[in-house]
């Protein structure tokens, strides 16, 4: 009885290990190699598939036909192949505390950059004189957002959350940073002037995705950030394609 009982108890500790521990030593060394690797590898492949889309298409729209590309690859297939797809619906899952804690941080987090970009919108619009807009510039940002949004947050926040969850570096920090200067590669292919240039594009990109990882981190779930982030890419978007098809 006693050696049943010594035996057993080492497992007992294993189950109550945190998943996200277990995760971290079951990715593989292939899998650990290509999380590191994905930021630069995104910039670089999908910089050639925005130029290679840039020879098809008008300029101001090569940006949008190779963003199809980023999705399917990047933010679905990648994530999926990465973390599996049990870890993958763990990503949306409820949990107890959906804006982390503390909860009026993150909902400062999730919320703040909704206002800028809406109060930018508002300027924008207004002084342009681009009002009313048209119906299928609300629906293409719709469309835009929602892919973008969602998949952006499984690749940057999700997958680095569910593989490394709990991790400072690579749960956390590495995935902002690599959100951030990813942009880099769409930047030459965007015929909008941005206020500030890169730099200022690249750091608020990862202010964003350190306020976006925070609540993800803290809650468990990359709900609260797609929200966010879904809105934000929204009101972005109407702008450009009020642009486009006024």
């Amino acid at each position: 009885m006693t050696t049943i009982h010594t035996q057993a108890q080492p497992r007992k500790r294993r189950a109550a290990t945190p998943s996200g521990t277990q995760d971290h030593h079951e990715l593989g060394t292939t899998r650990r190699v290509a999380l590191w690797l994905a930021p630069p590898a995104v910039l670089g492949s999908m910089y050639l598939v925005f130029l290679a889309a840039s020879q098809v298409v008008p300029l101001q729209y090569a940006l949008f036909a190779g963003l199809p590309v980023y999705w399917l690859v990047w933010c679905l297939a990648f994530p999926l192949w990465v973390v599996g797809r049990r870890r993958f619906r763990e990503m949306f899952q409820a949990t107890p505390h959906p804006l982390g804690r503390p909860a009026a941080l993150g909902l400062t987090f999730l919320v703040l950059p909704i206002v800028l970009t809406v109060s930018y919108t508002a300027i924008i619009l207004l002084e342009g004189s681009l009002l009313p807009i048209r119906l299928a510039a609300v629906a293409i940002a719709a469309l835009i957002a929602m892919c973008n949004g969602v998949g952006e947050e499984v690749l940057w926040r999700g997958t680095y959350h569910v593989a490394y969850r709990g991790a400072l570096f690579m749960g956390y920090l590495f995935p902002a940073v690599g959100f951030g200067c990813w942009h880099l590669a769409a930047m030459p292919f965007s015929d909008y002037a941005l206020p500030g240039g890169p730099v200022a594009y690249v750091a608020g990109a990862i202010a964003l995705g350190l306020m976006w990882g925070w609540v993800t981190r803290s809650s468990g779930s990359i709900r609260g950030a797609v929200a966010s982030h879904v809105t934000l890419n929204f009101f972005s978007q109407l702008v450009i394609w009020a642009v486009l098809l006024g």
